[in-house]
């Protein structure tokens, strides 16, 4: 899949890494961090996703992944509503 800023939902962008699964913010809101780029409402949100996913990488270990990574949903899944999937040209 390839993101663009303008492909993804919201006013502030989040490149998210080699992540999966879900943060939930000091309000209650749960975002799904598995997608490589997310968009959230606010400012404040993207520091707190952002921050949120380094204490998991902190926590978890960051995942070691080849060079050239290239993000594969799980079987079955569809993108995430917070992203879409830009179209090629050409």
């Amino acid at each position: 899949m390839k993101f663009t800023p303008a492909s993804v939902e919201g006013e502030h962008v989040v490149l998210t890494g080699p992540i999966t699964g879900t943060v939930t913010l000091d309000d209650g809101t749960v975002v799904d961090v598995s997608a490589p780029v997310i968009g959230v409402d606010t400012p404040e949100q993207a520091d707190e996703v952002a921050h949120l996913i380094g204490l998991r990488y902190a926590d978890e270990g960051h995942p070691d992944v080849p060079q050239g990574f290239t993000y594969n949903a799980p079987k079955g899944a569809k993108a995430p509503k917070t992203a879409k999937t830009a179209k090629k040209k050409g």
